[in-house]
């Protein structure tokens, strides 16, 4: 003998599709947020020597010093700039992905917000 489902439990409402699209969207978005936020690179810590410098620019001739000097006041190589700029470029491709997932959050609570506020029901659970 089949069992029926009560005709309560079976109706499908536009609350109860707006609360579950609400959730699936929170979800779906938390769990991007969490994987984009994690997987963000990081900029490694530069770990100067100071003494080894120290050592080279006192082993320098004045001449050799001087040439050290104007390459240093034009600033850093172009290189070095470009590699810097290529990373920022991908942290930022990262972090707009992590505030887009935010967005996602934020709409899928507050459809759930919506659903529940419109459908009278109570977030209080049942003793």
């Amino acid at each position: 003998a089949a069992r029926r489902r009560s005709d309560d439990s079976s109706n499908w409402t536009p609350q109860k599709g707006l609360i579950f699209l609400g959730l699936v969207i929170l979800v779906f978005s938390s769990a991007l947020a969490g994987i984009f936020g994690m997987s963000m690179p990081s900029e490694q810590p530069i770990h100067v020597n100071y003494d080894s410098i120290r050592e080279r620019a006192n082993a320098l001739s004045l001449n050799d010093s001087m040439k050290e000097w104007h390459d240093l006041r034009g600033g850093l190589r172009k290189d070095e700039l470009n590699s810097m700029v290529r990373f920022r470029a991908i942290q930022e491709s990262y972090r707009r992905w992590v505030y887009i997932s935010i967005g996602g959050c934020v709409i899928g609570a507050l459809l759930c917000i919506i659903g529940v506020a419109t459908s009278g029901m109570s977030l209080r659970v049942p003793q």
